[in-house]
């Protein structure tokens, strides 16, 4: 699906804005949240300011506000001084959240068919004369998008040096489960490290939430890896071979990897990168992956 491309003219923001208060959510023309949307609104304020604290923003740092909802985090996150652009798919939402930010560009878009390569290029360039600051995107993910949406910003770590998404708490877990063995250890785990670092930084009860969902949440700080300090320069290769490995992952990982290299060239870059050759591939590390791979690739 073709990506849609976004014009912007973000704005330089300033510190005066108020903090929200608990029940704001209300606000917007009496809006309900919209369960089609995913939409879990929360509005405590101590919450809010610890997930605008984790990004650790400064005066003229450049942010992507994903979903703002009713403007709860926005406020949050001007009082920081940041230049803020913000992307809502809810067209209900749009002229409240312009009437009250006129200081943010309010983008009305879907973040997963949107050109988001684009639109932080754009962020970028217009930060400064050098055009080179890297963005922070940040914020309250409905569950049905986070796998996708993650699956399109990691790669941007040329543009985006840290993520702070609130997740919902199964899906972070499972998502940020980095031990070999575990039964949510799949592909993405190996993915999401050789992207980025990702660290659990603390739990948002369900009741926070209005609706109140079925599960908590959890605050998750993604640090992109630019791509020259990524462990493998080649990421669609190396992603191709892991991919291809966890595709039939109770095999072992020498027949898994054959319908991509030869069964000898395997052997022998097993041994070559120290790798039993009775192994499973979720039971090998990230590190053993990109030694399994340079080994294949040599």
């Amino acid at each position: 699906m073709p990506r849609t491309p976004l014009s912007l003219k973000p704005h330089r923001v300033g510190c005066s804005t108020k903090v929200c208060q608990r029940g704001c959510w209300i606000r917007a023309g009496n809006i309900r949240p919209k369960k089609s949307l995913g939409q879990n609104f929360l509005a405590n304020t101590s919450i809010l300011q610890r997930i605008a604290a984790a990004a650790k923003l400064a005066p003229g740092d450049v942010v992507l506000e994903v979903g703002p909802g009713t403007g709860n985090l926005t406020r949050c996150l001007l009082a920081q001084g940041a230049s803020i652009s913000a992307v809502e798919k809810d067209r209900r939402l749009i002229t409240s959240l312009t009437q009250e930010f006129p200081q943010v560009n309010i983008i009305q878009a879907d973040i997963v068919t949107c050109d988001l390569e684009a639109l932080l290029k754009q962020l970028t360039e217009t930060a400064g004369e050098s055009g080179n600051q890297r963005v922070k995107v940040i914020g309250n993910l409905p569950y049905y998008i986070t796998q996708q949406f993650l699956e399109q910003l990691l790669p941007l770590g040329h543009l985006v040096s840290n993520a702070i998404l609130l997740l919902q708490a199964k899906a972070a877990l499972r998502l940020t489960q980095l031990d070999p063995g575990a039964s949510d250890y799949r592909a993405m785990s190996v993915e999401l490290q050789y992207y980025c670092q990702a660290r659990r930084l603390f739990t948002v009860p369900k009741t926070e939430f209005n609706p109140a969902p079925d599960v908590n949440g959890l605050v998750v700080d993604f640090a992109l890896y630019q791509p020259e300090d990524r462990a493998v320069a080649d990421a669609e290769e190396f992603l191709t071979m892991v991919r291809q490995a966890f595709s039939t992952k109770r095999k072992m990982l020498r027949n898994s990897l054959q319908p991509l290299y030869d069964p000898s060239h395997i052997a022998h870059a097993m041994t070559a990168a120290e790798i039993s050759d009775k192994i499973r591939p979720q039971q090998l590390s990230f590190e053993s992956y990109v030694a399994l791979y340079k080994a294949l690739h040599g």
